[in-house]
């Protein structure tokens, strides 16, 4: 999942996300198909080639909501990555958007859409208002959450911020996808806290069976220095997956970080036998042993660490 702030608007690739039901028209579905193909394999270059093929499933079938969808997503994309040199892609995007609202109102998919043209025009104030009415029809879905956070950052209004986390955190919750995309939003913009209203509430609801949930949200207490909070995650995610060597210098760091010397060197023993290779994490071991006062062991392993390097051609 890929998420590109622009100095004009929030752009958010949400193709992945979009859900629609797949209509049993052969030939048009057949279109769309084609035409999302051409996009995974040429990119921003395969653009007017795709669009042609969703207006052609457009005409075949034009109830068929998907159609409007690749094309209009389509048209912002080639508009935003060529630095929007051609203004007519982004009027296409609009228009696709609009014909499918006029359609149905409610499509919440097309509101997203649109929101995102409005933001593109400068419109943030009518974006704005669009995602609001698309998240109240749809307090989950991912696009709409993800432009309106990526909006919201760009107020820098850390209360506004931190109660459409609240608010989002239970529609979210049990999308870890979404969660972990609207935390690493979250977190590359400085609200690390902010991200874990989310992380807890997604953790709470069934998340703490993601491995990549519990990773992260790990990771983001280690962060803001809530080392407590982030160890028994690091376990769990040892229950789910042992052969993870991750958590295990995620334990070593948290350990190390409490002053917990010996429970440091417990762990990071574990991730060096794990991953022989990373030469940093075991000069950091020899540090620990240092620490502990076992300056033989310590001198060994960098000794073993200096013989390695000048094997290396």
């Amino acid at each position: 999942m890929k998420i590109r702030i622009f100095p004009g608007c929030v752009l958010v690739a949400f193709t992945a996300f979009v859900s629609v039901a797949w209509l049993g028209f052969g030939g048009a579905e057949s279109s769309v198909e084609e035409g999302r193909k051409i996009l995974a394999r040429d990119g921003v270059a395969g653009v007017a080639k795709a669009v042609g093929l969703f207006d052609k499933a457009i005409r075949k079938d034009p109830a068929l909501d998907a159609a409007y969808l690749e094309a209009g997503q389509a048209c912002l994309l080639k508009f935003e990555l060529e630095k929007r040199k051609d203004p007519s892609w982004l009027e296409r995007a609009g228009k696709y958007a609009d014909a499918l609202l006029a359609r149905k109102p409610r499509q919440t998919d097309a509101m997203a859409l649109r929101s995102q043209v409005l933001l593109d025009l400068g419109r943030e104030r009518d974006a704005m208002g669009l995602l609001s009415k698309a998240l109240k029809g749809d307090p989950g879905h991912p696009a709409a959450n993800l432009t309106a956070l990526g909006v919201l950052i760009r107020s820098g209004k850390k209360d506004t911020i931190a109660a459409f986390c609240r608010e989002a955190a239970p529609a979210a919750a049990t999308n870890t996808v979404l969660v972990r995309a609207m935390g690493d939003l979250l977190i590359n913009n400085g609200y690390a806290t902010h991200a874990l209203i989310l992380f807890r509430e997604a953790l709470a609801k069934g998340g703490d069976r993601s491995l990549p949930l519990l990773i992260m949200t790990a990771a983001t207490f280690g962060e803001v220095k809530e080392y407590r909070q982030a160890i028994p995650l690091l376990r769990k995610a040892l229950d789910l997956d042992p052969n993870q060597p991750g958590p295990l210098s995620g334990l070593s760091g948290c350990f190390e970080a409490l002053g917990d010397t010996d429970q440091a060197i417990r762990y990071a023993e574990q991730y060096s036998a794990k991953v022989p290779d990373d030469s940093a994490a075991r000069l950091r071991l020899a540090n620990l042993y240092d620490k502990a006062g076992r300056a033989q062991e310590a001198a060994a392993l960098r000794s073993e660490l200096k013989s390695g390097e000048k094997k290396k051609p």
